[in-house]
């Protein structure tokens, strides 16, 4: 299905679980990011195929304009050479809105350069403006029961519209805290230490129980 609905067009990311790619729908001409991730290479585990999932889970029930948008996501087996034969890789999909490659992280540096000489209160008001817009987000995300649990401006993504907007991204670390069905709401607290330790809530790296809260921290901190 990829191959023969996409044209690939260069390689956006690279990272421990699978690929970004940059892809040209055949059928609308539109610029997609498209994750490729191999379920059977050499290491992955179950626990691997969970959190993806998880990741998919959570990008897929999120719709807002601060949030990277998901579309679609699919398996299916990729060819792969191993010496002189061939063997399979079953191989998940998941089609994104591609945005622009740089992040938030570079788009700070490359701003506070160009500010270096002008008024303080111009960089407050750039900050001001991303800082309403991802809170927009977060709310967005807690909303639907999920904690991010790696807010950094590395996974803080800038739109390609003319009007830029900033949105929150790689869902990689992600899960789903709280549901709701009818009266009854299922609640599960995190006690798994992960995420960027410069960005995270001290009770996320010491292992302790926490939840959305941890996410207004490293918010607060970008």
């Amino acid at each position: 299905r990829y191959k023969r609905e996409f044209d690939e067009v260069g390689l956006l990311s690279s990272g421990s679980f699978g690929q970004v790619f940059r892809a040209t729908n055949k059928m609308d001409g539109f610029n997609y990011a498209v994750k490729r991730v191999p379920f059977n290479a050499t290491g992955f585990s179950s626990d691997s195929v969970q959190q993806v999932v998880r990741e998919v889970h959570c990008l897929a029930v999120c719709d807002h304009p601060n949030v990277v948008r998901y579309y679609t996501s699919w398996l299916e087996p990729r060819k792969k050479a191993a010496g002189p034969s061939y063997q399979y890789q079953i191989c998940l999909y998941i089609q994104m809105q591609l945005c622009h490659p740089a992040t938030l992280a570079d788009w700070i540096r490359e701003r506070n350069r160009k500010l270096h000489d002008e008024h303080a209160g111009n960089r407050l008001v750039f900050a001001a403006d991303i800082f309403s817009q991802l809170c927009d987000g977060l709310a967005h995300v807690h909303s639907k029961g999920i904690v991010h649990r790696d807010l950094k401006p590395a996974n803080v993504f800038a739109s390609q519209d003319e009007k830029v907007q900033f949105k929150i991204g790689d869902f990689g670390l992600s899960k789903m805290i709280e549901s709701t069905c009818g009266n009854d709401t299922w609640r599960d607290p995190l006690t798994a230490g992960v995420g960027t330790a410069s960005y995270a809530a001290p009770e996320q790296v010491s292992s302790g129980s926490y939840g959305k809260e941890a996410d207004i921290f490293s918010l607060g901190l970008i």
